[in-house]
């Protein structure tokens, strides 16, 4: 998951719940911040929500604020997203003025108690941090959504189907997986002391808190929020990101039982829908199972009918995971030289999708391969890694 990607998450969870904030996301065109606004009404149901443009000229911070207070007038404390965006329009010499001014009337902005989001470009962002110091001291949520492949590039213009293809990745990294849970956390006191339905809850709150959880690998956290999910409380669009999530839990808690029955569900899916992605990724999870009991030549099977699909598709990234796990696969077997082919083939695969940190797991793999291999074996393997373009094999071990 890209930065931009993981930082539109944490801004879809601020919006969720109705509290008084100021909150600032620089993005690159005016295009996108028109996107994501469209994006996030998804999210504010029947909240009352503005939409202002900010021209950073001398005298409009007085002018904004002034409006402000007449919008967000009638709207009930925290309830309404009162949203901003940089027009793009050259600034020259009074950019700095406005800034100045706005973080002189920090205090009357606080005091809209609505949540106020700004949406600037690149210049604008920089003279918020460097003129408006203390504003930007108040801003606890500063975040960048500049990646064009998050955004664009989808045919189909359904926003619902746009909606899913920009949220749809789940994984975080620890330092946002950790934000999220800060935010959401007390996100969730509030909206538990206002009785807000449990659907609501489980959507909003304990599925994110979930997928953080298990990000930071806190599988007793994780277990924790799970039990407090039920499946008919989610939306059709977070089920399948459900079944995954439980199928790691449970098969990082080892067991096994239960993770065949979140695979073996996802696989049904994937049969009835016919996302064949989604199967190769069902498969190769059905043959880890196998591999955890031992059954060899049934995880060989997965293995093989979930590559076969991977290299169909052209997905890079599936086929590499699976060259990977099926060089554990053959390791366990006591096949060294068949596990260093396949861990290779892993190498070159992630090395190709620009996956450093699986290329230095599949590195560390195969150097043990290597070592336990006999002369002989040695030498194929040799001439196997510098055939796959890897380089000098001594390099790589002397990196380990």
């Amino acid at each position: 998951m890209t930065a931009s990607s993981e930082h539109l998450e944490l801004l879809r969870n601020a919006v969720r719940q109705s509290v008084a904030a100021l909150t600032v996301v620089e993005v690159d065109t005016v295009a996108r911040a028109n996107e994501l606004v469209d994006l996030l009404k998804f999210e504010l149901d029947k909240r009352p929500i503005a939409l202002l443009s900010l021209t950073a000229v001398p005298g409009e911070a007085t002018r904004l604020v002034d409006e402000s207070r007449k919008i967000t007038g009638a709207w009930h404390s925290g309830a309404g997203v009162l949203f901003f965006v940089d027009d793009g329009q050259k600034k020259g010499e009074g950019a700095p003025r406005f800034w100045a001014d706005m973080n002189a009337q920090r205090e009357s902005w606080d005091a809209l108690k609505c949540h106020i989001i700004f949406f600037l470009l690149p210049s604008n962002y920089r003279l918020l941090l460097q003129v408006a110091e203390h504003l930007a001291d108040w801003m606890p949520l500063k975040l960048h959504i500049t990646d064009p492949a998050d955004a664009y590039g989808y045919e189909d213009k359904d926003r619902a189907s746009y909606q899913s293809a920009v949220l749809s990745n789940s994984e975080l990294t620890p330092k946002i997986a950790r934000q999220q849970l800060a935010i959401l956390e007390q996100q969730l006191t509030v909206a538990l002391h206002e009785g807000i339905p449990r659907k609501t809850l489980a959507r909003r709150y304990y599925l994110p808190m979930f997928e953080a959880a298990m990000s930071l690998s806190d599988l007793h956290r994780a277990q924790s929020l799970r039990q407090k999910v039920q499946e008919k409380d989610l939306q059709a669009g977070d089920i399948i990101k459900w079944w995954r999530m439980n199928f790691w839990l449970d098969y990082l808690l080892y067991r096994m039982t239960s993770a065949e029955s979140w695979a073996d569900k996802l696989n049904k899916w994937a049969n009835k829908t016919g996302d064949e992605s989604l199967k190769a990724n069902a498969l190769h999870n059905l043959g880890m199972i196998a591999e955890e009991r031992r059954d060899f030549e049934e995880a060989e099977d997965w293995y093989k009918k979930s590559l076969k699909i991977s290299e169909r598709l052209g997905d890079e990234l599936g086929a590499a995971s699976t060259y990977g796990q099926w060089g554990l696969l053959a390791w366990l077997q006591g096949r060294v030289e068949d596990s260093g082919r396949w861990f290779v083939k892993s190498i070159a695969a992630f090395s190709k999708t620009r996956d450093p940190d699986r290329a230095n797991q599949g590195i560390n793999n195969f150097l043990i391969a290597y070592q336990q291999a006999s002369q002989s074996e040695q030498r194929k393997l040799k001439q196997c890694w510098e055939n796959a373009g890897l380089g000098q094999l001594q390099d790589a071990a002397a990196r380990e």
